[in-house]
């Protein structure tokens, strides 16, 4: 078997990884082609001569007045988490 990567033609995005039986008369879907997938992977884009990966997405850092104004039970610790995040107060 080989390992094969179904690529969207349009836009080069690999939807799908599949295992093809040499000679096999599996159809291509219209609107896709396929490349060996030795280093390709779903996600990966095929820029017609490798796959690229996709870039890895920035860590979502919380934020401490988020936890400070959930746990706030009165309104001057409020006030100041506004007056923090409004640049009035430190």
């Amino acid at each position: 078997m080989t390992r094969m990567a179904l690529v969207e033609t349009v836009t080069g995005k690999v939807i799908n990884v599949i295992e093809l039986e040499p000679n096999s008369d599996w159809q291509l879907p219209i609107g896709h082609e396929i490349w060996d997938a030795e280093d390709g992977g779903i996600g990966d884009t095929w820029d017609g001569v490798k796959f690229v990966k996709p870039p890895n997405p920035l860590p979502s850092l919380p934020d401490p007045d988020i936890a400070a104004w959930a746990s706030a039970t009165t309104l001057p610790e409020l006030k100041s988490i506004i007056g923090r995040k409004l640049g009035l107060t430190q």
